[in-house]
């Protein structure tokens, strides 16, 4: 598709560039040099520049001052005299200086004198340029639908970048802007509910008209069976939720990232500042129920839902028979190597698969017939999948493969294109990233970064750790992982609704042996080659996280796509094992039944896994329950102190390993709208407390002197809780005399109403 322009635009270009540099010029020339002239106190206060801009570097500025009825200067931390001058040399880090002026009568107030230093305003307008230029590519593809010829015919694209610089540099003749002044504009508007909002709206303008298409030119096809494999996986993920109910409590995000939105300071700032799109999924609970945990929930069945439904369009896209595509979907729904794949802690992680595999279907469609829609659900979809988690990152480099195998000849302008618009979100976002390290800003991810270039290691013993993690993901995805799940046989106390889910397998799989128009069977070739990309895939799937030393070993970061890879060699496997059998019919049975084989253990290690969230869940609801009962008002000042002196694995077995974190505070910040504590910590005797990301953090309790703003509580092994009015024989009873908890609470106070909502019945 091509859209030819009926004249050359250069030489309209050339004359827009010569217009804005004499633009930019003059307005150079004609600003006034810049200057304070006030009073404050009886003092009054002259500051003038020679200039108002610096035009090359090691070029200073004259400052002059006169100050009367002072008491002190200082300039940018130099005291210096009443009247005096100086000179002073901008560079692309201060281009201000600071006077701190104190009068003669104490009070004090401090300016700011900013000079203009040009290569600093190009800097930042470069910078800027930078996170705008894939945006600027992706809507110059958006207008002209320019895909088979090259995108770069003339100087015009050039020259347009020139006039967009120039623009940048003319607006902040009149406003000037820094990059901290970019990024603390985009970190304001990422933390914004607002923002998540807009992502939504866009969602649902984009991607319900193509699923309305994609589903029904799948029905005006002919193609049932889909419909039928779509129901299938509904119920499924369905029916991992229906022995536990909908309503136990949040995890662990839920409460933290619930509580930023709603105004606590945390780490989720630094997560949403670079993780943009991490929280999108808050804000639209909040706003559809008044019980958002419920509708979190749902949500989570939705996407895990979407991430099936999507990955099997893009196996039937390759030609792959509904029977084949089916058993495959399904090897990688239950494949034992994610620990928390129903957890709500990976509702993020999900969302960041399905907006994958979504841009990836896409795609696929996009080559068959070029839409606008259609790309702008590939550009947004790759958007949402890189702005809310990073790991995709080498399987988005080697995604280009899909569309170059699949053409002939490989070598096309139309191929090249659609790399470059596959790759314009993923370089946004690597810029932005690279822009926020350079400024020195803290953002999700940076003190790993540092502590890995602080540490260092020599290259072969570095190859070698990280060639033994790999092993270690290989070994857990191909042994360790089938072991616990068959190990979870043994344990599974419910194997009515995993036997459910296995004869639900097998119903729709029989299905599509007997009704599928498609059934012809791939040939050994083939098969090898998806063995061999299923092995292969494994590696870009780990090759972000496998960097940081605090993910290689959480299993439900780390393998987040790993089952994909090892489904693949699983399922080309089977069909391996079964090809000798000439009958269709008993081919089709034998790869059926040895699925199943596989499906049954996993399915069970799901269910296991559920519930041991679930009883975690619970038991969390059940300690915040009591704190809540014992205590429903607090004082302003009062700080909530929880000790206790489980063991970890007691915190482990219980299912409350969170409360170390700051998921405590997050969770009472929300259960007390009003009346609550100004800090909840939980701290064990003889040890110390749990993390909090703020400076509120007590080290150890025995630092504690005075306990006259402290409420206690004890937590004991069996989860019960006791407000205790008495400080513990375990801290020096002859501070008990600041010690009196009944005036820093109201027990009289009714329960507040989101604790009743978010924890249901409150436990007794």
């Amino acid at each position: 598709m091509k859209t030819d322009l009926p004249f050359s635009p250069v030489p309209a270009l050339l004359v827009l560039n010569t217009a804005l540099l004499i633009l930019l010029a003059l307005a150079i020339l004609a600003m006034p040099a810049p200057g304070i002239q006030t009073g404050f106190g009886g003092a009054t206060i002259d500051i003038r520049s020679d200039r108002a801009w610096v035009l090359f570097p090691r070029q200073c500025v004259n400052i002059t001052w006169r100050l009367e009825g002072i008491k002190s200067l200082t300039i940018d931390g130099h005291g210096k005299v009443d009247a005096s001058e100086m000179t002073f040399c901008p560079s692309t880090d201060v281009t201000s200086l600071n006077f701190e002026v104190t009068a003669a009568n104490g009070e004090a107030r401090t300016y700011f004198l900013n000079i203009r230093y040009l290569p600093a305003a190009a800097v930042s307008s470069l910078a800027l340029l930078a996170l705008m230029l894939p945006f600027i590519i992706a809507i110059y593809y958006f207008a002209t639908m320019r895909l088979v010829e090259s995108p770069i015919s003339d100087l015009s694209p050039l020259l347009a970048l020139a006039a967009l610089l120039l623009v940048c540099l003319l607006m902040q003749t009149v406003l000037p802007l820094t990059i901290d002044d970019v990024l603390d504009g985009l970190g304001n508007f990422f933390t914004n509910q607002s923002w998540y909002l807009f992502g939504w709206v866009m969602a649902g303008l984009v991607f319900i008209p193509l699923a309305i298409q994609s589903l029904w030119h799948r029905w005006r096809s002919g193609f049932r069976e889909d419909f039928i494999v779509i129901g299938a996986f509904f119920a499924l993920i369905l029916l991992l939720y229906l022995p536990f109910g909908f309503d136990f409590v949040w995890q662990y995000e839920e409460w933290v990232s619930q509580a930023f939105l709603e105004g606590r300071s945390s780490k989720v700032d630094s997560e949403a500042t670079s993780r943009f799109w991490a929280l999108m999924l808050y804000p639209l609970a909040n706003v559809l129920d008044a019980n958002p945990i419920i509708f979190y929930h749902h949500l989570h069945i939705f996407l895990a839902t979407s991430k099936l439904v999507l990955l099997y369009s893009i196996v039937r896209k390759f030609g792959v028979a509904p029977l084949y595509a089916f058993l495959f979907t399904m090897l990688s729904m239950v494949y034992p190597v994610n620990a928390l794949l129903m957890s709500s802690r990976s509702t993020t992680i999900a969302f960041s698969v399905s907006a994958l595999f979504a841009a990836v279907y896409l795609t696929l469609l996009f080559m068959e017939k070029p839409s606008r829609l259609r790309l702008l659900g590939i550009l947004l979809a790759l958007f949402f999948n890189v702005g809310s988690y990073e790991n995709a990152y080498m399987i988005i480099v080697i995604a280009p493969i899909l569309w170059f195998w699949r053409s002939s000849p490989r070598w096309t302008g139309y191929n090249f294109n659609l790399t470059v618009i596959w790759y314009l979100m993923p370089a946004a976002k690597l810029t932005y990233l690279l822009i926020l390290a350079n400024a020195g800003w803290r953002f999700y991810g940076d003190w790993q970064l540092s502590d890995a270039r602080e540490q260092g290691s020599p290259l072969l013993e570095a190859i070698s750790h990280y060639l033994g993690v790999v092993a270690n993901v290989y070994l857990h995805t191909f042994t360790r992982g089938w072991q616990e799940a068959f190990n979870s046989l043994g344990h599974n106390a419910w194997l009515a609704p995993t036997l459910t889910a296995l004869l639900l397998t097998a119903v729709v799989a029989v299905y599509l042996a007997r009704h599928s128009k498609d059934a012809r069977f791939p040939s050994r070739r083939k098969l090898s080659q998806s063995t061999l990309a299923g092995l292969f895939f494994i590696l870009p799937a780990i090759a972000v996280l496998m960097w940081f030393e605090t993910y290689q070993n959480e299993l439900f970061r780390i393998y987040i796509y790993v089952p994909f890879g090892a489904a693949a060699v699983v399922m080309s496997l089977l069909l391996l094992i079964v090809s000798p059998i000439k009958n269709r019919r008993l081919r089709q049975a034998a790869l059926v039944c040895l699925c199943l084989m596989l499906i049954f253990p996993a399915a069970s290690r799901l269910f296991v896994q559920h519930a041991s969230l679930v009883k975690g869940a619970n038991a969390k609801a059940k300690v915040l329950s009591q704190i809540v009962e014992q205590a429903p008002h607090f004082d302003d000042n009062a700080r909530l102190l929880i000790v206790t002196d489980m063991s970890d694995a007691a915190f482990d077995q219980n299912g409350i390993r969170e409360f170390w974190s700051n998921m405590l505070d997050s969770a009472i910040y929300l259960l007390y709208q009003e009346g609550r504590p100004s800090v909840s910590i939980l701290c064990r005797f003889q040890d110390r407390c749990s993390k909090d990301d703020l400076s509120k953090k007590i080290h150890y309790i025995e630092q504690l002197t005075n306990f006259s703003k402290v409420v206690l509580f004890r937590l004991k092994d069996d989860l019960n809780v006791e407000l205790l009015l008495q400080l513990p024989t375990e801290l020096d009873s002859a501070l008990n005399h600041t010690y009196n908890p009944e005036r820093l609470i109201d027990r009289s106070a009714p329960i507040p109403s989101r604790a009743r909502i978010w924890l249901g019945n409150l436990q007794n």
